[in-house]
């Protein structure tokens, strides 16, 4: 997975957000991101961008 800097920056920076307040409340979400960094392995931020995309 290729992070790149394009699109609009305002709006991906409001989907960091959001996906950061999913992971924190919701427990289903946070299964997702504790199974993508202790399963396969990621680093948290790469998770944080694979489950905001």
């Amino acid at each position: 997975m290729v992070l790149s800097k394009r699109g609009r920056p305002r709006l991906r920076h409001f989907l960091y957000l959001m996906t950061m307040c999913m992971v924190m409340t919701n427990p289903e979400v946070r299964a997702l991101h504790r199974y993508n960094v202790e399963e396969k392995k990621l680093k948290k931020m790469k998770s944080i961008i694979k489950i905001m995309w």
